[in-house]
């Protein structure tokens, strides 16, 4: 994505049921930055359910740390967030607007607990799926 464009939203949702003959979007083969790079330029991401990796997550959350980051809603449901940094993963996520985390996994990290003490010490968050 160039610096000037015009894409603001990226929905890729399969968060219902599918059949077998169905198929699901991968994005695990797209680079971590690229993709990080790319999605910080929308204002709205929905990437539910896209089998993003571990490193995948890690730069997402890093590149929207970063100043010029756009984006103001996400959906990653049903991912594995567990190996995040956790002070990163509050900031970057209570900087949004509306957050989908339904069936993320936390694994028995501090995500869920940075989370929510950022969010009673300051957050933009509207709206918050869990």
């Amino acid at each position: 994505m160039s610096e000037s464009t015009r894409l603001k939203t990226f929905i890729l949702n399969t968060t219902e049921e599918v059949d077998d003959e169905d198929i699901l979007p991968d994005l695990s083969h797209i680079s971590p930055d690229v993709l990080s790079k790319a999605l910080t330029k929308l204002e709205i991401a929905q990437i539910s359910e896209a089998f993003l990796t571990g490193e995948q997550l890690e730069a997402l959350i890093k590149y929207m740390n970063l100043e010029g980051s756009r984006i103001r809603q996400l959906g990653i449901a049903n991912n594995n967030v567990s190996e995040i940094d956790p002070a990163e993963f509050a900031e970057a996520l209570n900087k949004l607007e509306k957050l989908d985390l339904s069936g993320t996994n936390f694994g028995y990290s501090e995500l869920p607990n940075a989370f929510f003490k950022q969010m009673v010490a300051s957050t933009n968050l509207k709206v918050l799926d869990l």
